[in-house]
């Protein structure tokens, strides 16, 4: 696993159009950030949806080159490393996606 600094965390997941990838919080955090990342070829190449707490839940889009932040705020705990902060899934295709943690 990369190493955390006081700087942030990030990490590179790849996301399909087939299931529903677990976003995993990595380090103590309030926040859970996902998109995909710049650095793919001819970026941005597709939406995305995002489901919590459970990938059965209804899925919400994300517009092609957005973020979203997964966010743990509302009850004051953290997420602590290993948590399951919600579920990305491609719209269409396989791509590269960053997930971005400022560490507490």
């Amino acid at each position: 696993m990369p190493a955390i600094s006081t700087t942030g965390y990030t990490t590179l997941i790849t996301v399909s159009d087939t299931q529903y990838t677990a976003v995993i919080a990595r380090s103590c955090c309030h926040d859970v950030i996902v998109g995909e990342d710049p650095s793919v070829v001819n970026w941005p190449t597709t939406n995305f949806y995002v489901a919590k707490p459970e990938p059965t839940n209804s899925p919400r889009q994300i517009p092609v080159g957005q973020s979203y932040a997964f966010s743990h705020k509302f009850d004051r705990k953290p997420y602590s490393p290993g948590d399951i902060a919600g579920y990305i899934k491609c719209v269409s295709g396989t791509t590269t996606f960053f997930q971005d943690e400022t560490p507490l």
